[in-house]
């Protein structure tokens, strides 16, 4: 079963142009209907749909990987941000209150999640502002790091190069190699 979810991701992913989704449309209304496509596939039209696949998503990765490291270059000479020696950035909006927590504890944190591009990828907001609770050794090395240098009752903003995210590949709606964007802040922790 295809979702609509799944073909907006597809169209968007290899930047289908109108037409183009016109006719990939076409042809699973003649797969769904049992009918013979237009055109009949062989070893040569696969092999070129292939290379024009691959094409696409290189080429929006380039795009992606180069507005990924312009965003850093931007945030990197705001001189109110911090860059920790694994590549972090961050600001502490509100410092919160001591202890702090460490990378074993569990926290109860609100946030929301940014692509380079302003996207919102995830958010407590969309979830009624209810704090997310989880392992702080069980996230991004980058939230790890991060919301060990607030209180209870603090707020960080803060910039994770891939490396701390989700790396080369990705996840879900988090393209491979993007920095991601978060404000957080920690509820409370044990």
């Amino acid at each position: 079963v295809c979702s609509s979810d799944l073909l907006s991701q597809i169209a968007t992913q290899l930047e289908l142009t109108d037409e183009e989704l016109d006719q990939v449309l076409a042809g699973m209304r003649a797969a769904v209907k049992g009918e013979q496509p237009k055109v009949k596939p062989d070893d040569a039209l696969i092999a070129g749909a292939e290379k024009f696949f691959a094409e696409r998503v290189a080429g929006k990765s380039k795009r992606w990987v180069a507005q990924n490291e312009a965003f850093l270059a931007k945030v990197d000479a705001d001189k109110d941000i911090v860059k920790s020696a694994s590549g972090l950035r961050y600001k502490i909006l509100v410092p919160g209150t001591d202890p702090k927590p460490v990378a074993t504890s569990t926290v109860k944190c609100r946030y929301t999640g940014k692509l380079v591009d302003g996207k919102v990828f995830d958010s407590t907001a969309n979830r009624g502002n209810e704090p997310a609770e989880f392992g702080l050794n069980q996230v991004i090395p980058a939230w790890t790091e991060a919301v060990q240098k607030i209180g209870k009752g603090g707020k960080i903003l803060l910039y994770a190069p891939a490396a701390l995210g989700y790396g080369k590949e990705g996840q879900g709606p988090i393209p491979g190699e993007s920095v991601l964007e978060f404000e957080v802040e920690l509820v409370e922790f044990k």
